[in-house]
C-alpha cells in the first residue's frame, strides 16, 4: 500500500477515550515528524494545547458522556477560528448524524481507519477541506437520495428525520436527549409524531421501516437484536402522500 505522505508537519492534538488507540497513534504519528500532543476532553485543556498552533488539528471521539462533540466543535471554531476537527465515530449512524447535521465539523474517521487515511484526513482539512472516507460518503449519499425521492420521508421535517434515524440505530431517548442538547420530553414529542407520520407503533416497527428503506442493514438490525422480524407492509401511494402533507408548518428547525 502507497502510504499518502504530508510534506510539512502538522500540529496534532489528540483526545481519545481509548488509552490505547491514543498511545498507538501519538506513538506512529511521533514516528511521521508530526507533532502531537494529548489533551483531555475538556474544553479549557483543548484551547490550551491549541494555543502555540497556527492551525491545530484536533482528532476527537465521544469519550465523555457529559460531553457533547457537536457543542465542543462550535466552541473551539467561535474561539479559534482556523481549529480543524476530526471526529473519530466507531458507529456509522452517528458519522452519519454528524455529516448531515454538524457544520463544525472538518472531516471523520470511522473504525476501520488506518495510518494512511488518518494522515490523508490530516492533509485534508488542514488546508482547509472537508474529509469524508468512502464508506460515509456513500451512506450519506443513499440516505439523502431516500429522503428526496420518497414522499414517506420527505414529509418529515429535519429534526423529525434526525430523530428517526438516531432511533432507527437504537439510540434510547436519554441517549437522543443528550446528543442532541434537548429535553427527554422533546425527543418523546418527536417520537409521537413520527408514530403517527409513519403509521407505526414503537420503536422497533420505525428500525423496521427504517431498514426496508436502505437505511439501516441487516447486521445492524442483528447488534439490535431486532433482527429477523416479520417485515412491515411496504407504504402504498396514499400512505406517502398524506405523510407529505402532514409536514408541520409550526416546526422551526
Amino acid at each position: 500500500m502507497i502510504r499518502l505522505r504530508m510534506d510539512t508537519m502538522s500540529d496534532i492534538i489528540l483526545a481519545l477515550r481509548s488509552q490505547i488507540r491514543q498511545a498507538g497513534l501519538l506513538s506512529e504519528l511521533t514516528k511521521l515528524k508530526h507533532n502531537v500532543v494529548t489533551a483531555s476532553h475538556h474544553r479549557n485543556d483543548l484551547f490550551k494545547a491549541a494555543q502555540p498552533y497556527k492551525v491545530p488539528v484536533l482528532i476527537f471521539d465521544e469519550g465523555n458522556a457529559d460531553i457533547s462533540l457537536r457543542a465542543l466543535a462550535r466552541s473551539l471554531k467561535q474561539h479559534h477560528k482556523r481549529f480543524r476537527i476530526l471526529a473519530w465515530c466507531d458507529n456509522l449512524s452517528h458519522a452519519m448524524d454528524l455529516r448531515l447535521h454538524e457544520k463544525s465539523i472538518d472531516g471523520f474517521l470511522l473504525a476501520n481507519s488506518e495510518l494512511d487515511e488518518i494522515e490523508k484526513a490530516i492533509r485534508t482539512v488542514t488546508i482547509g477541506s472537508v474529509y469524508v472516507p468512502t464508506l460515509l460518503a456513500e451512506a450519506t449519499k443513499r440516505y439523502r437520495k431516500i429522503n428526496e425521492i420518497h414522499p414517506l420521508f420527505s414529509g418529515l421535517s429535519r429534526r423529525e428525520s434526525q430523530i428517526f434515524q438516531l432511533i432507527a440505530t437504537g439510540l434510547t431517548v436519554p441517549e437522543i436527549a443528550n446528543r442532541l442538547f434537548i429535553s427527554r420530553k422533546t425527543v418523546n414529542t418527536f417520537r409521537y409524531r413520527l408514530f403517527r407520520k409513519l403509521h407505526v407503533e414503537g420503536d422497533v416497527q420505525l428500525a423496521h421501516l427504517a431498514y426496508q428503506h436502505g437505511l439501516l442493514t441487516p447486521s445492524l438490525l442483528k447488534r439490535l437484536a431486532m433482527y429477523p422480524q416479520l417485515s412491515l407492509p411496504a407504504a402504498n401511494e396514499s400512505m406517502t402522500q398524506q405523510v407529505a402533507e402532514r409536514k408541520s408548518l409550526s416546526y422551526r428547525p
